[in-house]
């Protein structure tokens, strides 16, 4: 499996997750009612991990160890900005007395986040290889 794939999957699992996290939580009435609400948390935060790094990897494309490594890491530090960054937003856009669905904003957010980059990345891979090689001109066509 390559990194690419690996991304796209952790990152819909991610999704998947914390969306049927918030939804245990809008059908228990509120926070802290749901028992599914820390197992879906903390399996989404393990697939979103797993996507910040695998997404760092797909992004660079190292081709040593420690080049991957590295990009692993640089993933996971954008991913945490993202999340530091949505948080950010999320609070200062909440009204005065914000519901539970204020706190949640901010795993959607680096959830769609993931995906976005991850599908741009899909779809950028799949146009280059669909692309013939182009002829130089001092070559002949």
């Amino acid at each position: 499996m390559n990194s690419s794939r690996l991304a796209l999957g952790a990152t819909l699992a991610t999704t998947f997750f914390w969306t049927a996290k918030a939804i245990a939580i809008g059908i228990a009435g509120g926070l802290n009612r749901s028992p599914l609400e820390s197992p879906l948390f903390l399996l989404g935060l393990v697939c979103c991990l797993v996507a910040s790094a695998a997404t760092g990897i797909a992004v660079i494309r190292p081709q040593t160890v420690w080049g991957r490594t590295l990009a692993a890491a640089g993933g996971l530090a954008a991913g945490v900005l993202v999340t530091a960054a949505a948080s950010a937003v999320v609070s200062a856009a909440a009204p005065p007395s914000p519901g539970w669905v204020w706190g949640e904003l901010n795993l959607w957010a680096t959830a769609l986040t993931l995906l976005a980059v991850n599908l741009t990345l899909l779809v950028r891979r799949s146009q280059s290889e669909e692309r013939p090689a182009e002829v130089s001109p001092a070559f002949g066509a």
